[in-house]
């Protein structure tokens, strides 16, 4: 069985792949092995394609999962106050699609580029304890969708 992948549509540039990655394993998500990382040319914006090793065993990332993969909601991750990204399911994950919109942003440049977001002293989050909502798994307040 693959493991799901993830698309984000809008990233900020200050944004690098640690950082992902450790708001992933922070919010108890999954472990993500690689984020890819593009510059969409025609909407002139930064776009992320979000790899995984795993997604834990537990009620948010189950939930999560369910959401992402559930056509009739919006799933978004708060990674930080009210700051999120929009979680879109990666329909070409195993394997590079060419698209002239798209330029693909080597790692070198990713790290050159961008800002290292992991070390900004000043951003925060604070873990919500888990809710229970009615016919759904349990979810935490940093997971949400348009359910919640």
């Amino acid at each position: 069985m693959s493991v799901l992948s993830l698309y984000i549509p809008v990233i900020d540039a200050e944004t690098s792949e640690q950082y992902i990655i450790k708001m992933f394993q922070d919010h108890n998500i999954g472990k993500v092995m690689r984020v890819d990382f593009v510059k969409n040319t025609v909407k002139n914006r930064r776009e992320a394609f979000l790899h995984f090793d795993e997604w834990f065993d537990n009620d948010v990332s189950k939930a999560l999962h369910e959401d992402i993969l559930d056509p009739t909601t919006k799933s978004r991750l708060v990674y930080t106050g009210a700051k999120f990204w929009p979680l879109l399911v990666n329909k070409n994950a195993h394997s590079r699609v060419p698209n002239p919109n798209y330029e693909v942003l080597k790692t070198q440049e990713v790290k050159s580029e961008f800002k290292t977001h992991v070390l900004n002293p000043f951003v925060f989050y604070e873990k919500k304890p888990t809710q229970t909502y009615p016919n759904k798994m349990a979810k935490c307040n940093h997971v949400e969708s348009s359910d919640c």
